[in-house]
């Protein structure tokens, strides 16, 4: 993949239910994420943000950086884009977590998408390192869950923040480029045969972006043994591509 970057994470592949914090509409940062805030005694003598629990990456930021992030995480969950939601972990400030609902006219229509990203000590010099933990067929993410966009290493501007990280991987949803696929398969077929990417891609949506009970607008939504059925005739047709 030719002047692309991939941006890794570590972490296992699961479905919805694997979001550590399930966002809430207008959704605040919680006490303990206030922590991260440097409402410092004026006696202190150094830059170094107050303790942060269990996050040793954020104990290596410096005060501005943390001060950034509060900002940025706090904005976000009190007026978040369009379509995405976003949470964090009680003792973490540089793992988010969110929620990216899938574009209307897109394969992924009606799918959420668990996305994570994490924050490193060059923050926000280096962009955020990001991953889809919700399993999706797309030219620009591999089978373990990688994200091929320049914007988050070759385009990198560090003003860009998180939300312009979350509305260009969103994007991505809308407009995939198949010039610089991790997914080959995927690529090939978008240009190709875009009847049978968008087919399969819509297939995995509903096995594994879509909650329990919500696999479409059919009767098997109506009758819960249908819906079993239903989300097992899914399964049945990715086995045959």
């Amino acid at each position: 993949m030719s002047g692309e970057s991939v941006t890794t994470l570590s972490s296992s592949r699961t479905g919805m239910d694997s979001l550590p914090i399930q966002p809430k509409p207008g959704a605040r940062l919680s006490s303990n994420g206030r922590q991260f805030c440097l409402a410092q005694d004026s006696s202190r003598k150094t830059d170094r943000p107050p303790a942060l629990g269990k996050d040793i990456t954020a104990q290596r930021l410096d005060a501005s950086t943390v001060r950034r992030l509060v900002s940025e995480l706090g904005r976000l969950q009190a007026t978040p884009p369009e379509g995405i939601a976003v949470s964090m972990h009680e003792d973490s400030l540089t793992e988010i977590n969110a929620l990216l609902e899938g574009p209307q006219g897109t394969p992924y229509e009606g799918g959420k998408f668990h996305i994570r990203l994490t924050i490193d000590e060059g923050y926000p010099s280096t962009p955020p390192k990001g991953v889809f933990v919700t399993k999706i067929f797309h030219p620009n993410v591999s089978e373990h869950g990688e994200i091929c966009v320049n914007t988050l290493k070759k385009d990198w501007q560090k003003h860009y923040g998180i939300e312009h990280v979350l509305v260009t991987v969103k994007c991505l949803l809308i407009y995939p480029n198949p010039e610089s696929a991790l997914n080959e398969e995927a690529g090939k077929l978008l240009l190709e045969r875009y009847d049978d990417y968008a087919t399969r891609a819509r297939i995995m949506t509903g096995v594994h972006a879509k909650p329990k009970g919500e696999t479409g607008g059919g009767a098997e939504n109506r009758d819960p043994a249908a819906g079993t059925a239903a989300v097992k005739d899914k399964k049945k047709n990715l086995k045959r591509f």
